[in-house]
């Protein structure tokens, strides 16, 4: 099980001395609203946004729903794809940190001047600031039946060891129910892009998938074949052009669109109940 967190400094801070202020010098009611301060420029957080938006979608794309405490099945086929990936973004992390951290003294300038008489400097604590970045992956054993550490009565181990089994099922077909749905996702696209010849798609219509059909066999947990079968059915019809020939050549897509329609409606039909 693999858990991916980051942070960064807050980027705004509730002003209340100047929100009284204002209700006073408006004659507002005292629940009408709040003075927010923008602490730093608008774009002097940008980077870190962006690397922390990155990593986290390379998280959920090579991991698997686990449970709702943050934790995500890491197969062991994706793993070193993973840990390497979070490596290089941590790398990035970290010098936009550091960058973020030698540019402190001009987010403070802007800021007093910004913020003119109403500056408070009790928000511009730089240690603080550099302790709230984080980005940190931890891993987890998937619990075993046979896995507990207190000694507890036979009946009270056998009913722990009955649930535990069960919502391992129950997590297991979640987490199967939504490789389905993140294979035909991109299908679906495809049908609704590539049937009307007048539509406009980009290159990410094709990468999309391509990218998808390369991860069903790694996170593909249950060893189903049927799901193994349409992804390189999908790779074989679906993939045997790139974008710019499906866009210069109206044969070619149409009869692209007629084999996704045809894989999707088939998909559809067999696709786990609730995915």
């Amino acid at each position: 099980m693999a858990r991916f967190s980051a942070g960064m400094p807050g980027e705004a801070r509730q002003d209340k001395i100047l929100t009284e202020g204002v209700k006073a010098a408006k004659n507002l009611g005292h629940q009408a609203g709040r003075w927010v301060k923008q602490l730093y420029p608008k774009d002097a957080l940008d980077t870190i946004k962006n690397i922390i938006g990155r990593a986290r979608e390379k998280h959920h794309e090579l991991t698997l729903p686990w449970d709702d405490s943050g934790y995500r099945i890491l197969p062991t086929t994706t793993y070193l794809e993973y840990t390497q990936a979070m490596r290089e973004f941590r790398k990035e992390f970290e010098a936009a940190r550091n960058e973020f951290d030698a540019k402190w003294d001009e987010w403070v300038n802007w800021a007093k001047v910004e913020h003119n008489g109403s500056f408070n400097p009790a928000n511009y604590d730089k240690a603080k600031a550099y302790r709230a970045f984080k980005f940190a992956s931890d891993f987890n054993p998937i619990p075993e039946q046979g896995d507990f550490r207190v000694a507890l009565q036979d009946e009270d181990v056998t009913a722990m060891k009955k649930d535990l089994d069960e919502r391992m099922k129950e997590t297991l077909k979640l987490a199967q129910q939504e490789l389905w749905e993140r294979l035909a996702a991109p299908i679906r696209a495809m049908v609704e892009r590539l049937s009307d010849p007048d539509k406009v798609f980009r290159n990410t219509l094709v990468e999309n998938l391509s990218n998808i059909v390369a991860l069903v066999p790694k996170l593909n947990i249950a060893g189903d074949t049927t799901l193994d079968a349409f992804a390189k059915e999908c790779s074989d019809k679906l993939l045997k052009y790139n974008a710019d020939t499906l866009r210069e050549s109206p044969s070619v897509r149409a009869q692209t669109a007629k084999d996704a329609d045809e894989i999707l409606r088939r998909l559809d039909g067999l696709m786990p109940k609730g995915a």
